[in-house]
C-alpha cells in the first residue's frame, strides 16, 4: 500500500470511528483492520469486482448484521450499490435476488 493509499485507510478509519463515536455503536477496528478491507478487490455479497477509489461510490464498508457496530468480522468490502440497496438482508438473500435480474 502506497503512502497516498495509507491516508485512505487512516482517514475512513477516522470516519467510521467517529459515526460510531457520535452514536453510541460500537466500534472495534483498528487502522490495519480498515487497511485490510480497503484492499480487497471483490464484493463480498456479488463476487464482482470493486476496488477502493472507484469514482461513483463503488466501494463500501458493511456492517453484515446491522444490529451491530463496526466490530472486527461484522465488516465486509463490498459495492456500493449493493450496500444502499441491502438493509437487513443475508448475503444469501442478496445472491437470490441478484440471480433473479
Amino acid at each position: 500500500m502506497n503512502t497516498a493509499q495509507e491516508l485512505k485507510a487512516i482517514k475512513r478509519w477516522q470516519g467510521l470511528k467517529k459515526k460510531c463515536d457520535d452514536t453510541g455503536m460500537e466500534f472495534n477496528l483498528s487502522v490495519a483492520d480498515v487497511r485490510a478491507l480497503i484492499i480487497k478487490t471483490r464484493c463480498h455479497y456479488t463476487g464482482k469486482d470493486i476496488k477502493y477509489g472507484d469514482q461513483g461510490g463503488h466501494f463500501s464498508l458493511d456492517r453484515k448484521d446491522s444490529s451491530q457496530g463496526y466490530i472486527k468480522g461484522n465488516v465486509v468490502a463490498c459495492h456500493g450499490v449493493v450496500n444502499s440497496f441491502k438493509a437487513n438482508l443475508s448475503k444469501i438473500d442478496i445472491q437470490k435476488i441478484l440471480r433473479k435480474l
